[in-house]
């Protein structure tokens, strides 16, 4: 790991029991001076960082840090090589340590860009003047605090800083008119010092912002709601590169993983995997196509497109809508208004690795009493094969091989979907029926969560077209096919995600939910070994 040596004005590898300050700013879209190998060894140099080249935000941090007597700055664009892909996924998972570690984290709230500087640091760079009011014998000056400074701020909504601030142990954070310095057990202004203040008092972050991670594991209902509640946070932030999903909320399921003793499968905590596979948004998101860079254990560098069963593979307009998650934790029985329901697993999940071996998801066999015998007939609606795809004939499962291909034995059903209520063209209410009842043409599932691809665009329980799948009508009134298959059982529910196919690969579309006793009834349920790509 490099850090900035401000007495020099150069990199340096970094020193033991290194004390350093990091900054957490906004790179904008111009460009950008960054590390590349090419320029590596001139950045060791005395003085190197002493170019105009350098934008003023790093510039004004490094001056800042050399006045209050520190000597190393930790800056992300220079500290790690921007072109070696192994350092950066290296420096990316240890995010949550590097700023839990700094003596503080400055933070650039103002402005848009790395260009924007520090304000205050520079002469002339502050804009507003204080006015000073004269009554009798004493003085008073105007305040120039701004509660908005900061939840309005370009830095206070982008995903990459979420966990800046999250690890950040004491922040010193520049807005265009105040300073402000935040830790555990004060808020100060340049004006007011709030010790004896709570951390909300003096509300100069986002409410979102004020969740702290554990330090010890935390039990089955609570692993899943921070996890919720992180990931509500994160998602509602602004992301420059969709590339960028996974790799900005490395930082916490690092964390996340160490204390609960878990691993994260691109996004999903291992432990609570099948209830992660039940996500969705409340409102329009899409399938953006994007690709992370995957390192195998030979130290090749692949580009892999995200899975479709990964929130990561999903973006939005602008903001994202709220994400949620169908059915309940494992482990968690549901409030009595659900019917005390909880989680049972229906089938093992498989998935490529980076070296392309198919390997089981662990989620805690046995751990609740109940789940040992998760890979035999439980249910009515279950088959009798389960061989792992590890066990069956290379060549013989599409997309075997596939980085990030989940692999799954499940129930799957085809559903006419069409919408059953007139409402506004942007709010059409969806219902799925079984083409093949007996008795006219049953509902079996309502309020599908079904934002897609670049195919449906969708509302909690709505839906909206602007290309069905391959062949299907295009008008919102006809009907269409879609094929549905088992991902849990949540009480008397069978949670669904609903897949289109290419070349025999299903990707996820949606979820949604259906009583296990209408599934049962379906005519054409088939028992099938799936992809998930």
């Amino acid at each position: 790991m490099f850090v900035i040596d401000v007495k020099n004005c150069c990199l340096v590898c970094t020193p033991k029991d290194c004390r350093y300050v990091a900054l957490s700013y906004v790179w904008g879209t111009g460009r950008m001076f960054k590390h590349i190998m090419a320029n590596s060894d001139h950045l060791l140099t005395k003085g190197s960082l002493k170019t105009s080249e350098i934008p003023n935000t790093i510039r004004d941090a490094i001056n800042l840090v050399d006045r209050i007597g520190q000597r190393y700055l930790w800056v992300d664009a220079l500290c790690i090589i921007q072109d070696d892909v192994s350092m950066q996924q290296s420096q990316i998972a240890k995010m949550d340590r590097v700023y839990a570690e700094a003596l503080f984290t400055i933070v650039a709230a103002y402005g848009n860009s790395a260009e924007a500087g520090l304000p205050g640091v520079s002469p002339g760079t502050r804009k507003q003047n204080q006015e000073l009011l004269r009554l009798r014998d004493r003085s008073f000056l105007t305040i120039l605090y701004d509660p908005t400074a900061i939840s309005s701020s370009v830095w206070i909504r982008r995903a990459w800083t979420m966990q800046e601030l999250l690890f950040s142990q004491r922040c010193l954070i520049f807005t265009a008119n105040q300073v402000f310095w935040r830790c555990a057990s004060a808020t100060w202004l340049e004006e007011l010092a709030l010790e004896g203040a709570g951390s909300t008092a003096l509300e100069i972050l986002p409410a979102n912002s004020e969740d702290q991670l554990p330090t010890g594991a935390l039990d089955t209902a609570g692993y899943p709601a921070l996890y919720r509640r992180l990931l509500l946070a994160y998602r509602q932030r602004r992301l420059s590169f969709q590339s960028d999903q996974l790799n900005a909320f490395a930082g916490v399921t690092s964390t996340l993983a160490a204390v609960q003793r878990d691993a994260f499968v691109w996004g999903l905590p291992r432990a609570q995997f099948a209830w992660a596979l039940g996500w969705y948004f409340y409102g329009y998101h899409a399938r953006h196509g994007a690709a992370t860079k995957v390192t195998s254990p030979g130290g090749k560098v692949v580009d892999v497109p995200f899975p479709s069963w990964s929130w990561a593979a999903w973006g939005g307009s602008e903001y994202l809508p709220p994400v949620d998650f169908k059915g309940g934790p494992a482990g968690v029985t549901a409030e009595p208004r659900f019917g005390h329901a909880r989680l049972q697993r229906a089938t093992q999940f498989y998935v490529s690795d980076a070296a392309g071996r198919v390997v089981a998801v662990d989620e805690g066999v046995g751990r609740d009493g109940e789940e040992s015998s998760v890979q035999q007939r439980r249910f009515p609606w279950q088959g009798e094969e389960w061989r792992s795809p590890a066990e069956q004939r290379v060549g013989t499962i599409a997309g075997s091989g596939r980085i990030g291909a989940l692999y799954f034995w499940t129930s799957v059903a085809t559903l006419k979907v069409g919408r059953v209520e007139k409402q506004e063209p942007e709010r059409s209410d969806y219902q799925a029926f079984d083409p093949h009842g007996s008795e006219g043409i049953p509902v079996i599932a309502r309020y599908m969560m079904m934002g897609s691809t670049s195919h449906i665009q969708g509302q909690p329980g709505y839906l909206k077209t602007e290309r069905w799948p391959a062949g299907q009508p295009s008008t919102l009134d006809d009907m269409f096919d879609l094929d549905f298959v088992v991902i849990y059982k949540w009480g008397t529910m069978l949670i669904l995600l609903a897949v289109e196919w290419i070349d025999g690969v299903a990707y996820r579309l949606g979820a949604a939910e259906v009583e296990e006793e209408t599934w049962i009834g379906l005519k054409h349920r088939q028992w099938k070994l799936i992809t998930l790509g």
